[in-house]
Formats: structure tokens, sequence, C-alpha cells
């Protein structure tokens, strides 16, 4: 996470919404990718197959892996979702605006997301490729790096409950009871800026800053408004990091703890990604699913 606080423009937060099933056998629906200023990367846009929801249900079904669930997502997705609201863009077209936001602020280094598997960042792999771009990304991040790993450690300081379902909505919800955002969990967008509230939230509180409060500043605004041409000029902070106007600076000691045992620790998860990923893509692919918001365990 020093990242986070050196190098916050080359930092990206991403979401995926994709049908069930395992790895190749799922289809990316939904994205949104953020810097760790709050900035639009890829605005959370649709994923534009030149397909219609049909055709991605029949392929689904002959992939033979979670065909029920996978068609509820594209339903909820491709069908029921206002077509006004979220632009559509092609793998292509999402691999033309990271080049853009690339060539303006350098490369992104670290990829973060609130999951116990990797499986956004095999999702956003997997879109890259299908633009045969995926050199626009870094390897793959350990997931002692990622914030939901890290949060599992900070829930006695923040004197949560210890029966707190670390889901990512229920998180933010028990935090930031009165945001808007609560009601559009399992959106790519809503669900980037909620992880950006709880990393935001963890500096600030976790590491003795006050927290600025100024949850209005991660509200959806206009995607379309929110291009990367628009986001040249950030200046990059030098010793101590400022995200959307707070200031803390980056504790070695924390980095060295996590980085210790750090390859034991990923291969576990990566001996879990089977159990988790089924799991966590159902919870990913459903908005309002009484199954998600009902699990025991402290996934994302």
């Amino acid at each position: 996470m020093k990242l986070w606080a050196d190098e916050p423009l080359n930092t990206a937060v991403v979401d995926f919404e994709y049908t069930a099933g395992r790895k190749g056998h799922r289809k990316v629906l939904q994205m949104a990718i953020a810097n760790a200023n709050g900035e639009w990367i890829v605005p959370s846009t649709n994923i534009n197959y030149g397909t219609s929801s049909e055709e991605l249900e029949s392929e689904i079904d002959h992939l033979a892996t979670g065909s029920f669930q996978s068609a509820k997502a594209i339903r909820k997705i491709y069908d029921v979702q206002d077509e006004s609201l979220l632009p559509w863009r092609t793998p292509r077209e999402i691999a033309n605006m990271i080049e853009h936001y690339s060539t303006e602020h350098g490369p992104i280094k670290t990829v973060l997301f609130w999951s116990p598997s990797f499986v956004d960042f095999e999702s956003l792999t997997e879109i890259l490729q299908l633009a045969q771009r995926d050199d626009l990304i870094p390897s793959r991040p350990r997931m002692t790096a990622q914030p939901l790993t890290w949060w599992r450690f900070a829930r006695k300081e923040l004197g949560l409950e210890g029966n707190l379902m670390l889901q990512l909505g229920e998180v933010h919800k028990s935090l930031f009871p009165e945001s808007k955002l609560n009601g559009h969990w399992h959106q790519a967008g809503a669900d980037v800026r909620m992880t950006l509230d709880l990393i935001d939230f963890y500096f600030q509180k976790i590491r003795g800053q006050p927290h600025r409060a100024k949850i209005e500043n991660y509200l959806f605004a206009s995607c379309e408004d929110q291009q990367p041409a628009d986001l040249a000029g950030e200046q990059q902070p030098a010793k101590n990091a400022h995200h959307n106007g707070a200031e803390y600076t980056w504790d070695s000691d924390v980095e060295n703890d996590w980085d210790s045992n750090d390859d034991d620790e990923v291969e576990d998860s990566e001996q879990d990604d089977s159990d988790s990923e089924s799991d966590d893509d159902d919870c990913d692919s459903e908005s309002n699913d009484d199954d998600c918001d009902s699990e025991s365990n402290d996934d994302g």
C-alpha cells in the first residue's frame, strides 16, 4: 500500500460485475477504475461485446456453469438498468482509455480491489486481453496488499463487532450509514467509491489522523464529465501523501508487517481461490441477493 501514499495517480482501484463461474467460464458485464485520488480512469461502464443479452445467455448455457445466476446477472446489467445512465464500451475502447491515462500520468503500478480472491484482477486482464493490451497493467498484485486482507486485522482497532461480515457493502454501511452509496452496492462505480472510502478511512482513523468526513465527494458524478483527459495537471505528493485534501505520513512499520511471510499468505490465498471465487462471483453479480447478505464468512 506504499504506492497509495506515494503514487496515487499510478494506483488503480477496480471493481467488476460478472457472471458466476470459474476462470474462463464467466463473462465480465460491468466495470469501473479510479485512481487513489478518486478520479476516474475508466468511469463505470457496461461491456459491449457486440452481442445481445439473449446471445450472452446462450453462451453461458453452453459453458454449463452457474447458468441461472449468470442469466439473472445479465438481465440485471443489460436489461433492467436504464441504458442512458451508463455508457457501453468495447474492450478496445476501455484499453484506449487506460492507455490515454497512462500517457498522461504514467503507467498503472498496482491494482487494488475488495475481494478475497483475484477474480477482479483476472476480469481486468481478460478485458484487456480481448483488446490485446494486457501490457497496460502490472503483474498480479500480492493478496496481502489488498484492503480486505488488512481490514480483517483493523476490525478490533475500530471497535467493530467480531461477527461483522466484511463484505464491501456491509462494512461501508456500518461506517457510513447515511451514505447514498449504500443503496448502489454491486454496481461497479459505487463499489469503487466504497472501496476508496474504506481505504481512506483506514489511513485517517487507524493511522491516527482525523477522518475528513467528506463522503459527499464520493457520490455519483456524471461518468462522461470525468474523462481521463480532464485529469491532467494533478501533482503527485512528495514525502507526505494527500488524499482529497487530507494528509498522512506513510508508516514503514506497517508495510513491513504486511510484507512478512507474504509468499506463504499468497500461496494460501491462491489455494482458497477456487473455494471463494464461486461465492464471491455470486455476490458481485447480484444487486439485492439475500444469499449474499446472509453469508457468514468474511468475504468481500
